[in-house]
């Protein structure tokens, strides 16, 4: 299968959202719900899930044994693709954001990845916690892997399964009258039975949509419906309301628009815009894991040496260099080990 570049696109833009989510917040204040960069905060991440369960349906639904050879090559490709990242982002928090105060069982779990199985809210590394749910999805998706060979129906029951577990969360578990902040909002909303269903959908996705044979423009129609109903629907007060009741049905739906808009009008850009979109999708997952160390080094750094400068000079210094060393973190470290990945797959 060719590689679709034009979901990296918007992998990429969504990366660098939730990033600049964090340096304004970090930098300005606390958003609340009617901001765009609120928004983004936090459907960034729903987005990456849309396209992860998109994504490895297209890499995997045909070629795929549902062997136990074929279930341990899927997995030892997704452990050299996300742990050796994680680990790096986990040693460096342990040292600028916990100073070493962390217990040997937070250890123990956010190492080997259980918490997000067992304790989905004690990621130690800024954002973790969304790594933790995709390692439960990647449980997940051999399952939907078999589901997905069988009838229409199965497809649509297991949907719907899950659609229901989110809609459960939405109106029930997340209560809006809540800040974000406090702590149960947060242990139900990292619960990565409150995202599964953005990973279903995704994977439905492709299960239901047939990829076009050539490029179909007319199809953005949804991109841009959807994120017009993003940014334009009228939400006021704390964050938590972009996640409860029917507020996040609509950004959910806004959400799949975008994603369903992109994936059926494909095609690809001409020239720089095409390289610099591709290797911003390319680079996303260390732009997501880096950047909140990258801004506590330079914080570090500037009050150090030259403590009169501003936070704004911070924002930018950190923009900047996040992009640097996630580029070097994908080509020299993260490719190194996607293809020792395969090669100890193809040696077992």
């Amino acid at each position: 299968m060719s590689r679709l570049h034009h979901l990296d696109y918007l992998r990429g833009i969504a990366a660098a959202g939730i990033m600049l989510f964090h340096f304004f917040t970090w930098t300005f204040g606390e958003f609340d719900s009617s901001s765009f960069f609120g928004r983004v905060g936090l459907y960034g991440v729903a987005i990456f899930y849309v396209l992860s369960g998109l994504t490895l349906y297209h890499v995997y639904h045909y070629g795929m044994s549902l062997s136990a050879n074929g279930i341990r090559d899927f997995f030892i490709k997704r452990v050299f693709r996300i742990f050796p990242l994680m680990w790096v982002a986990t040693l460096f928090s342990i040292w600028l954001v916990k100073g070493f105060d962390v217990s040997v069982r937070q250890m123990i779990l956010n190492f080997s990845g259980l918490f997000g199985f067992v304790a989905w809210d004690e990621g130690i590394a800024t954002g973790i916690w969304s790594i933790g749910n995709e390692l439960v999805f990647y449980c997940l998706f051999p399952f939907l892997i078999f589901i997905g060979r069988k009838s229409w129906w199965m497809n649509v029951l297991v949907l719907l399964l899950f659609l229901a577990i989110y809609l459960w969360f939405a109106f029930s578990l997340l209560n809006g009258d809540t800040g974000f902040d406090a702590p149960m909002q947060k242990f139900h909303y990292v619960n990565p039975l409150n995202q599964a269903f953005l990973f279903v959908s995704g994977f439905m996705l492709g299960r239901f949509i047939e990829l076009p044979a050539k490029p179909e423009v007319k199809f953005h129609v949804f991109t841009i419906a959807g994120l017009l109903l993003f940014i334009l629907y009228p939400i006021h007060g704390d964050r938590i309301l972009l996640v409860t009741d029917w507020n996040r049905v609509v950004l959910t739906a806004s959400c799949l628009m975008i994603c369903y808009g992109i994936y059926r009008a494909g095609g690809e850009l001409r020239g720089k815009a095409h390289w610099m979109l591709k290797t911003l999708g390319e680079i996303s997952f260390s732009v997501y894991l880096l950047h909140p160390i990258v801004h506590r080094l330079i914080g570090l750094f500037r009050d150090a040496v030259a403590p009169g400068l501003s936070e704004k000079f911070r924002f930018i210094a950190a923009l900047v260099l996040t992009l640097v060393v996630s580029y070097i973190s994908y080509h020299a470290f993260e490719r190194w080990f996607i293809r020792l990945g395969k090669r100890l797959s193809n040696t077992l």
